[in-house]
């Protein structure tokens, strides 16, 4: 997830770096260390969406960063579930502080779910 861009472009190892503490201060664990980990018992960690969740949203910013500092700037930004908190902060309506709180308690809660789950989507009028 972003290992050699981290290791080859400033501004985003910068972002993701400044992403994973805000992250650490309501996790209080390193995203970053997890994300970077070579071993496969880190990689079975991150699949978990209560580590995989944090993980995304600073990949997403700080790709959005790294993005910004090349003058890539956009007008319009949208995003679905981890994505729309992302969106969110990157237009300024969410502080950093902000969004990680969010998606560290996104994250816990959804972790706290019993394994097996799944989604339904149902169409039907009101």
């Amino acid at each position: 997830m972003g290992k050699e861009l981290y290791e080859s472009h400033p501004a985003y190892a910068a972002a993701f770096d400044e992403v994973c503490e805000a992250l650490e201060a309501e996790l209080g664990l390193s995203i970053r260390k997890i994300v970077f980990a070579d071993s496969p018992s880190s990689a079975e960690r991150l699949a978990h969406t209560s580590l995989a969740q944090p993980a995304i949203f600073a990949t997403e910013v700080a790709l959005a960063r790294a993005l910004a500092s090349q003058g890539l700037k956009p007008e319009l930004l949208a995003g679905h579930s981890i994505g729309e908190i992302a969106a969110a902060h990157i237009s300024g309506v969410l502080s950093l502080q902000d969004a990680a709180k969010l998606i560290g308690s996104r994250a816990t809660l959804m972790g706290e779910l019993p394994e097996g789950g799944a989604m339904l989507a149902v169409s039907a009028s009101e």
